[in-house]
């Protein structure tokens, strides 16, 4: 009796633990991919720094790794045959490339403008604060 009790005990824990175990290694190589996505995304930045990168996503379907990307940049200043040269830093992951969104729908490009204007003001009040501050030195 104590014999088939260990048994089921032991048979009960593997199934407790198998699902558990599933899942660590699922986590790992979702966090893994998204860590070499971040490192892809930093030396195209590096090797390429006119390449404005909006977002960028890494999911899986089918078993196969994306990394879906989308840039400020248009096709007229990026083209595609450049962009597709950098698949080949990243072998086992496949590119999705996109440009952002144009006319109307360009709230990502709107957005970062404004922010852009901000950052200027903020600059250009400085200086004149800068200024003030000398002067009143002098």
């Amino acid at each position: 009796m104590n014999r088939n009790a260990s048994i089921l005990v032991t048979v009960l824990s593997i199934l407790a633990v198998l699902p558990s175990l599933f899942f660590t290694i699922k986590k790992w190589n979702d966090e893994n991919l998204k860590q070499r996505a971040d490192n892809y995304i930093k030396r195209i930045r590096e090797i390429n720094p006119e390449i404005a990168i909006l977002n960028y996503k890494v999911f899986e379907n089918k078993n196969k790794k994306y990394l879906d990307i989308t840039i400020l940049n248009d096709s007229t200043f990026i083209p595609k045959d450049e962009l597709l040269q950098h698949d080949q830093l990243v072998k086992d992951i496949n590119l999705i490339w996109h440009y952002s969104k144009t006319a109307r729908n360009n709230t990502d490009i709107e957005y970062l403008q404004n922010q852009i204007n901000a950052l200027r003001l903020q600059i250009e009040n400085q200086k004149n604060q800068n200024i003030r501050i000398e002067k009143g030195k002098k």
